[in-house]
């Protein structure tokens, strides 16, 4: 049986129609459907940190400190945890002792964690947040000073930012710094110091080939995301600009003029199709893969940190501050290592 000539006509228009809605939607609706908004999954927390998704739980660091919003970091390891949460809020304390900061799932599906006040990054078990080995407490036979974020490439070697973001008078190391991880377990400087004010969040591309570093607040590094060619031995080359990244009134009006830099950017994400996603000030900041700005997603907080998790990988999960939240979104994260949803 043929369809009606009408009908035809009617499905033809029908199709364009949906294509020409297609093409009008901003970079944005393409990454999160109009409406979509941000659900908080429960707050109460000291200062939420370093997400991951794995094995159908999100975990994150819950680091203690005296008055963060006061501009007092006074930390404690005592009081810092790390948490494991179900999709529907509902969490409980998976370890105490460490002032834990960014972590990522591990290939053998234990969590890699950095000890930030204990100098090391260690491998710990999600089931009952025991360490089982240390993978990095020296760099150039010195202890490193402060682990803050990491990211695994796809040959399972980790690049680790280091801040010295630490209460030790005297640092071991003689700057910001960020290391590889090489998958024999060798350790080396990659970024040396005098680059970064705060070397923090750092992300790799889909295809490898490029590393994203985000500069936290003041100068060098302002506020831009930086990229850098990836070699196959880890190395890095090629540092340049990749995102400009917005900035608060408050910050903008800063009575010190080398204040103006403070665009509080810290943990990042990245999609499959090379979409960069990073926590500051303003809310989570998106850009393209060439670095154009998508827009942006407010929450009431200022975010720390994100990563995607969920069944089908397409859920955005925000800690920071006390709050964690999360946002359903039109595209899929990416990390290494695969499979751990």
């Amino acid at each position: 049986m043929k369809p009606a000539r009408g009908a035809l006509v009617c499905g033809a228009l029908l199709l364009a129609l949906v294509a020409a809605g297609s093409a009008e939607q901003t970079p944005y609706e393409r990454i999160v459907a109009p409406g979509e908004t941000p659900t908080r999954l429960a707050d109460a927390f000291t200062f939420a940190e370093g997400p991951t998704w794995l094995r159908g739980k999100l975990y994150f660091s819950d680091m203690w400190f005296k008055n963060p919003a006061g501009g007092d970091w006074t930390g404690s390891p005592g009081r810092s945890r790390i948490i494991v949460m179900d999709k529907d809020g509902s969490h409980r304390v998976l370890a105490h002792g460490m002032q834990s900061n960014g972590t990522i799932a591990a290939q053998s599906g234990n969590l890699i964690v950095c000890d930030m006040f204990g100098h090391r990054v260690v491998e710990l078990d999600p089931a009952n947040g025991r360490v089982v080995r240390v993978l990095l407490d020296r760099i150039n036979g010195r202890p490193i000073d402060g682990p803050n974020d990491l990211v695994m490439d796809a040959k399972g070697g980790i690049y680790v930012t280091d801040p010295q973001f630490t209460p030790d008078e005297k640092k071991s190391q003689p700057g910001k710094q960020v290391y590889y991880i090489a998958p024999d377990g060798s350790a080396r400087v990659v970024i040396g110091p005098g680059e970064y004010a705060m070397p923090n969040g750092v992300e790799i591309s889909p295809d490898g080939r490029t590393l994203y570093v985000n500069n936290t607040w003041q100068q060098p590094g302002g506020n831009l995301v930086w990229a850098y060619d990836v070699a196959g031995d880890g190395s890095l080359s090629n540092k340049r600009r990749f995102a400009v990244l917005e900035l608060t009134p408050e910050v903008l009006g800063a009575p010190n003029p080398a204040n103006r830099f403070d665009s509080g950017a810290d943990g990042s994400a990245i999609d499959t199709d090379g979409r960069y996603y990073v926590a500051t000030r303003t809310g989570v900041q998106i850009f393209l893969p060439d670095g154009t700005a998508a827009g942006t997603i407010r929450v009431p907080h200022s975010p720390v940190s994100v990563t995607f998790g969920g069944p089908d990988n397409d859920v955005l999960y925000i800690v920071g501050e006390s709050s964690v939240w999360s946002i359903r979104t039109r595209v899929h994260g990416f990390r290494h290592p695969s499979g751990m949803n």
